[in-house]
């Protein structure tokens, strides 16, 4: 239940374009599988979805996606 929670927000993040919040979001994820005694695999995967949409929030210099000139980021593919 807790998972599918997660991947709810991780999928409100990446429509909102917040690169932030779904790094955020993936990162607590991974402590949770490793408190819970979860696949290692599965959170080593979501730490790099972690650093891969934190790496890509900091380089973004374009403008904001809610300011509706940008588009959101996609990380889906991650």
């Amino acid at each position: 239940e807790a998972l599918r929670t997660w991947a709810e927000a991780a999928a409100a993040a990446r429509t909102c374009g917040d690169t932030g919040l779904h790094a955020d979001l993936a990162d607590h994820a991974a402590d949770a599988m490793d408190r819970l005694g979860g696949d290692p695999a599965v959170a080593r995967s979501l730490r790099r979805a972690a650093r891969k949409a934190a790496t890509a929030g900091a380089q973004d210099t374009g403008p904001s996606p809610r300011s509706g000139d940008g588009n959101p980021a996609d990380l889906r593919n991650q």
